[in-house]
């Protein structure tokens, strides 16, 4: 019997990044105390917040608000020279939450895919890690209570999975279909306290909540067709029952499965097979990034 490999030809998602200053680099000026995050050039708070995000820059001379080491513990920057943090779950009737937000630099186009990503870290220094992080898109700057309450809103782009690594930046990532005219994105937890799942990531913190660092967002789309090459790669087999394989012409550091909306699976870079006998049958679609940071996209077909 014929062994029958499919050569898939696909471009890479480097089309031009709607979101500026995505990875918190420009700044009025450096920050000098916690709850800064305006200092952040295109960053702020959603209106009628009480959450006080905060901002974290190489330049700060503050203990609390420098990096690698701050308040919340030791990371160093996805990339370049910053990042900022916020609390997702806070162990405490009224379920306080903090959010950041950002205009984007032109509006979403109805009926348009985009794609979201942006990376997160567990600060060591809490005592506790959360599920739930989140993005909204919407025409208007979301709005809070006056308060720290949750926004009450429900999140395009979701991880219900607790992360609680404090040393590797975890990507959150997804597809959003744009219902039009969308120009703001706002990141955070938008559930309350019974909605959301917590754990004990440091018994000997005090402070009952979970915070994370969050930098390198970004906001594409796939059909822009500046900056694109094209690459070959073998999908062993596809359509797939199974199990697969993936023969690529760079080391790989992610690989991460969609739907047609979200991210359903993520797989480690050490592995040779990947495994979907758990998903049902459809058409998905795989991204993986070299790390060389380049990243590609190609269809597969689960039966």
């Amino acid at each position: 019997m014929k062994k029958i490999i499919f050569i898939l030809f696909f471009t890479s998602i480097n089309a031009q990044n709607l979101v500026q200053n995505p990875s918190f680099e420009t700044y009025s000026s450096c920050p000098s105390s916690l709850v800064q995050i305006s200092r952040a050039t295109h960053w702020d708070r959603p209106p009628n917040t009480t959450g006080t995000p905060d901002y974290f820059n190489t330049c700060a001379t503050l203990s609390t608000v420098t990096v690698p080491n701050n308040a919340f513990g030791f990371q160093q920057p996805y990339e370049g020279n910053a990042y900022v943090g916020i609390a997702t779950y806070y162990d405490s009737d009224e379920s306080p939450r903090e959010y950041i937000q950002t205009e984007l630099s032109s509006t979403l186009i109805a009926g348009q895919t985009y794609y979201l990503s942006f990376y997160i870290s567990l600060g060591e220094s809490t005592r506790l890690a959360s599920n739930n992080m989140g993005a909204v898109f919407s025409i208007t700057p979301l709005n809070g209570s006056g308060n720290t309450a949750p926004i009450t809103v429900t999140p395009h782009i979701l991880n219900q999975n607790i992360i609680t690594d404090t040393t590797a930046w975890t990507q959150i990532s997804g597809a959003y279909v744009a219902t039009g005219n969308e120009k703001f994105l706002t990141i955070g937890n938008f559930f309350d306290n019974s909605q959301t799942q917590s754990q004990i990531s440091n018994p000997n913190m005090g402070i009952p909540q979970a915070y994370y660092y969050i930098d390198n967002v970004s906001v594409t789309t796939s059909l822009g067709q500046e900056d694109f090459y094209v690459e070959s790669i073998k999908i062993i087999p596809n359509p797939v029952t199974d199990i697969f394989s993936i023969i690529g012409k760079e080391p790989i550091r992610e690989v991460v499965l969609y739907s047609q909306l979200s991210a359903v699976k993520h797989f480690n870079s050490t592995d040779s097979i990947f495994n979907i006998n758990d998903l049902p049958a459809g058409i998905y679609y795989l991204k993986v990034i070299y790390e060389s940071d380049k990243q590609v996209l190609s269809k597969i077909i689960k039966k």
